[in-house]
């Protein structure tokens, strides 16, 4: 069981992950998905009501083709 001794140290740990967060999802897009205009920013949010609207954003200012062209699969004779 994990244990945090402090605020501070909770606060730093938080950090930790957020930072390493950015760099796996970073991965993930570069890796997976075809751009046609790199993204600028990996990820932006607020989970913090006094700072306003609560958001997640990924990838923003990236541009990909909004549908992906899947090969198309006819329809099997059910008849036999």
């Amino acid at each position: 069981m994990a244990f945090i001794s402090g605020r501070e140290a909770y606060d730093k740990a938080l950090e930790a992950l957020r930072r390493r967060s950015a760099r796996f999802w970073s991965e993930i897009g570069k890796e997976y998905v075809e751009w046609f205009k790199p993204f600028d920013k990996v990820m932006d949010y607020n989970f913090d009501i006094k700072k306003g609207e609560i958001y997640v954003k990924f990838f923003e200012g990236g541009e990909t083709e909004r549908f992906l062209q899947l090969p198309r699969q006819e329809p099997q004779d059910q008849s036999q």
